[in-house]
């Protein structure tokens, strides 16, 4: 019996991820302060940093001040506390700050996706105080194409 068309769904993509997809803490956060950086009170780290697999460096421009920025993504890990979800770490330091951050999926990719999307909405909202520039573009080099962006 073919499934398209009668509403019907393998159960591996009927699946839910047990956890909220994009990890938010309300109440604070868990963090490990850098020797180099202070750690912000808005980092949620609960979960390890995990070996890092991308690094990129930004510039960031506020009034005459102009700082790195650079992002750090782990690599995808299951959660310690659960059986089956996945997390994937990401940091933000600078400007004169250090902030942890995750996402979690059902799988590494969608864990891996999550963060990517993350990442980018920090970076914005940091943008919006300055100039935020990758390659001396504005363009952050993270954006989605396709009907999911």
């Amino acid at each position: 019996m073919p499934l398209a068309g009668h509403g019907l769904r393998p159960a591996a993509l009927r699946r839910r991820a047990s956890r909220p997809q994009l990890k938010r803490d309300p109440l604070g956060s868990h963090t490990v302060p850098s020797p180099t950086t202070n750690v912000s009170p808005h980092s949620m780290a609960k979960y390890p940093m995990t070996e890092p697999i991308a690094q990129r460096q930004y510039m960031f421009q506020e009034a005459d001040r102009l700082t790195p920025i650079v992002v750090r993504i782990g690599k995808p890990a299951p959660f310690p506390d659960g059986p089956q979800d996945w997390y994937c770490p990401y940091t933000i330091e600078g400007p004169d700050v250090l902030r942890e951050h995750y996402a979690g999926g059902v799988d590494p990719l969608q864990a891996l996706l999550l963060t990517l999307s993350g990442l980018r909405a920090h970076l914005l909202h940091l943008a919006r105080r300055g100039k935020l520039t990758w390659l001396d573009s504005e363009d952050l080099g993270l954006a989605f194409v396709g009907p999911a962006a």
